[in-house]
């Protein structure tokens, strides 16, 4: 299975930091050059509408369009490569449970487009908008159980072709991309996350491809609209705005 490592440039800490994670457990990989939200242009990367409906009356924040630039470089790879199968990481992620046996399994066999080795530990994200149980849910994997109780997070994941042709169709950016429960409504993205998890972030040193300002931070919280209004609307019309 392809391994890629999603990296800025300038952070070539965490790529020495991930060389010797990976190393350790006998994995060599790619990197994969993050988009950096603070020094590139917006201009050709990412193509939006007017307004960020989901989350926000406005244009995206720049650090949230650098998750999803970097995330979908991948997807298009995967795609043009005709890989089947990758395991993609963020470079803030270390190995805490791992077992190699992941590299050999067939996600696609039990349904799966993609499955998440990785669950967010922020107290407020950890039970966001569970997924509706699926046919895998609940089924073993290596003796881990697969669970649709946790539909946020990005930092490690194994894709498949079919899943990345699914991301793929998301023409516009209009949703947090690593918000699992839009992609299963939207896009109909088979995606579970394995219990107990493989790698865990490091808390202590958050990735920074989706850093944003402070006064952006303040403007777009005063312009949060309910999201469950807009979602209601948008499931509705069914189509994205």
């Amino acid at each position: 299975m392809e391994v890629f490592v999603i990296n800025l440039k300038r952070r070539t800490d965490r790529l020495e930091r991930m060389e010797a994670h990976l190393s350790s457990i006998g994995l060599k990989f790619e990197r994969i050059d993050a988009f950096d939200a603070r020094d590139c242009p917006l201009n050709g990367k990412v193509h939006w509408l007017r307004a960020y409906v989901y989350n926000f009356l406005s244009r995206p924040p720049i650090g949230h369009v650098g998750v999803f630039t970097s995330h979908r470089h991948v997807w298009q790879l995967m795609v043009e490569r005709k890989i089947d199968q990758a395991l993609v990481l963020e470079d803030d992620v270390v190995p805490v449970d791992w077992d190699p046996a992941i590299l050999d399994a067939d996600i696609s066999s039990i349904g799966l487009d993609m499955l998440r080795l990785e669950q967010i530990e922020v107290l407020e994200f950890v039970h966001l908008n569970p997924l509706p149980p699926e046919s895998y849910s609940g089924r073993k994997l290596l003796g881990r159980r697969i669970s649709t109780e946790n539909s946020f997070g990005l930092a490690a994941y194994i894709m498949t072709r079919s899943g990345a042709e699914k991301c793929l169709g998301c023409k516009r950016f209009w949703f947090f991309v690593d918000h699992f429960r839009m992609w299963a409504l939207f896009y109909d993205l088979k995606t579970a996350v394995l219990e107990p998890v493989m790698w865990k972030q490091d808390r202590s040193d958050i990735s920074d491809i989706s850093v944003d300002g402070e006064r952006q931070k303040l403007f777009f919280a005063l312009r949060k609209i309910p999201r469950k209004i807009m979602l209601g609307i948008m499931l509705v019309a069914r189509r994205v705005f």
